[in-house]
């Protein structure tokens, strides 16, 4: 289940991002600007992951995408928080999403790539909406929705 974050989910947060070796160490989480969704599972109510930004127009600005390790390897954390976001991005009249990447994360880089980002090496990566989307970028909207 994909939910809005609330004040007190900002510790099992913090649990997740150390687990999975994530995030800042000089952030303080709990007076961080912006919003949250979280994927929780149905089941245990485990927190799965979660994904940090601002709306925005023109760009919806993703600050961090965190997934526990025990569901990393299969994407689908990943894809429900980004389906969720590009539907809200969209709703609210974002022309795109744009993050910034640590130059020497590959196994990002590539999955970007793969989803029809563009990219400024070390710097952002950048996925556009609607008609400026790649043709690889509006595939996997598509999928996202489905």
């Amino acid at each position: 289940m994909i939910r809005w974050a609330v004040p007190q989910d900002l510790q099992a947060a913090i649990k997740v991002m150390q687990a999975a070796k994530t995030g800042c160490g000089w952030y303080r989480y709990g007076t961080m600007d912006g919003a949250a969704l979280l994927d929780i599972d149905d089941e245990t109510g485990a927190l799965r992951g979660y994904i940090r930004f601002h709306l925005g127009r023109p760009e919806t600005h993703v600050r961090q995408l965190v997934v526990a390790p025990e569901h990393q390897g299969d994407g689908l954390v990943a894809k429900g928080l980004f389906a969720k976001l590009i539907q809200l991005a969209e709703g609210h009249g974002s022309q795109g999403l744009e993050g910034f990447m640590l130059e020497g994360d590959t196994g990002l880089i590539d999955q970007a790539e793969r989803a029809g980002a563009q990219l400024d090496r070390g710097v952002r990566v950048r996925w556009p909406l609607g008609e400026a989307a790649s043709e690889r970028a509006q595939k996997l909207r598509e999928a996202l929705r489905a």
